[in-house]
């Protein structure tokens, strides 16, 4: 459980906390005046792979069927009520993309830890 006393962040539990939305990891930090639990999370480990990297992967995918233009161009076309169909199919890409930088990301990790064990 997310605990914070006085002005710092900690688990109850031993585990690392990571601030919503960030790479960052830590077992003790600092607070803001703003802050409250919900705003942290509790983790078991840090990921093989960095935020910033997953979402470059991500993009790199989509890309290699989409390019930027005809995103928007769908996006805004199912804004304005139309190409539901079409959009429905694009979010599905997009969750398999996602699926698929996790995977490759966790191989990629696995394969580094395993040439530095030779």
């Amino acid at each position: 459980m997310i605990k914070i006393e006085n002005r710092q962040v900690t688990s109850t539990e031993g585990r690392l906390v990571r601030r919503v939305g960030s790479d960052v990891y830590f077992r003790r930090a600092t607070v803001l005046d703003t802050d409250t639990e919900v705003d942290f999370e509790e983790v078991d480990s840090r990921p093989a792979y960095s935020l910033a990297d997953y979402e470059a992967r991500v993009a790199e995918l989509i890309a290699e069927r989409y390019t930027t233009a005809q995103e928007l161009a769908l996006i805004n076309n199912y804004n304005a009520g139309e190409c539901a169909e079409e959009y429905a199919f694009y979010q599905s890409f997009r969750a398999e993309c996602k699926a698929k930088a996790r995977q490759e990301l966790e191989s990629a990790k696995s394969k580094s830890d395993n040439d530095s064990e030779l």
